[in-house]
């Protein structure tokens, strides 16, 4: 019972307090791990001496993925609700976590690279046609109930909240005159989905409930798509300077180009990059021994976040 706490020699008074009801989580008995096929095919083809594309198509299926249920639920008659009890008691959530969830994906990736050592260039560009679906996707969100009815949960398989229909990705770094290097990197990402309200086509569901029709039917998740495209650009330019005999000066500007924000024509802040030349080793040192190359000393001064995997890094340690 709820209610205020009782002096040390009284006892609880629950004539008129409400029936306690915790929220109790259980994992199903037949409950086991998902299990994933993934069957996949690629081709390629030299365009040229430098340019290659590629094609390929993945699937994946995954068996027994998790899914979170209210068996307790008013839909379902409330079978262990108030009164079940011997005592007149019982429990208000019962989540169930069950091994009864699926997932589908199919995609299509089509890739064009290449690089030229005598022009000093290099690129990569892929782009991605994918399909996900799913009955649940709580991997990011465990123990919430995404479905509308527990006595319909197939109305819950349908395009998956990761499913990005369009996907871009691609590099781009050159040589250009005078000692500069330049990089590219692009991202494109496509609309996300998001569940409709049964009551007003086209408009947004703030909660599963919503998808619960007059009629008692239930509408498929995820039927309509998000404002929520994404797309990045980030040029970078660095040039190397040669101060002395044992040490090297690089600056370099980043540009990014963020989603919702026109492209500045105007680099941060520039970095700079000191870097030891390796000293050339004495005749007849062996390779391991002592007194080898020296490490590589390195003092930045970075304005923004540069990329950790730019294609077109200044200098690499060794």
């Amino acid at each position: 019972m709820l209610g205020p706490v009782p002096a040390i020699d009284e006892q609880i008074e629950g004539s008129a307090a409400a029936p306690f009801l915790p929220d109790i989580q259980v994992a199903d008995r037949n409950l086991k791990l998902p299990r994933t096929w993934s069957f996949g095919a690629e081709a390629t083809r030299a365009l040229s001496s430098v340019v290659t594309a590629s094609a390929s198509w993945q699937h994946a299926r995954t068996d027994g993925l998790f899914r979170f249920v209210d068996r307790n639920a008013a839909a379902l008659g409330s079978p262990f609700g108030i009164g079940t009890h011997p005592s007149g008691g019982g429990i208000n959530a019962l989540t169930v976590g069950e091994s009864s969830a699926r997932s589908r994906y199919h995609g299509l990736t089509l890739g064009l690279r290449g690089q030229n050592a005598v022009s000093g260039f290099a690129f990569d560009f892929n782009y991605t046609l994918g399909f996900d679906r799913s009955d649940d996707d709580n991997e990011r969100d465990p123990f919430t109930y995404r479905y509308a009815d527990p006595r319909n949960l197939d109305a819950g398989y349908g395009w998956s909240d990761r499913d990005r229909r369009h996907q871009f990705n691609g590099y781009f770094v050159s040589s250009l005159p005078g000692g500069v290097n330049a990089s590219h990197m692009f991202r494109l990402l496509s609309v996300s989905p998001v569940s409709a309200k049964c009551a007003s086509p086209g408009e947004r569901a703030a909660e599963p409930a919503d998808r619960i029709c007059a009629d008692g039917s239930v509408l498929q998740r995820n039927t309509l798509r998000r404002d929520n495209a994404f797309f990045t650009w980030d040029f970078r330019v660095s040039r190397e300077f040669v101060l002395g005999n044992d040490a090297r000066a690089g600056v370099r500007g980043l540009q990014r180009h963020q989603p919702g924000q026109l492209p500045r024509h105007r680099p941060r802040l520039p970095a700079l990059q000191l870097r030891r030349l390796d000293r050339e080793r004495p005749r007849g040192h062996a390779e391991g021994a002592g007194g080898g190359e020296d490490e590589v000393l390195e003092a930045a001064v970075v304005h923004g976040r540069l990329p950790d995997r730019d294609p077109a890094r200044l200098t690499s340690c060794k």
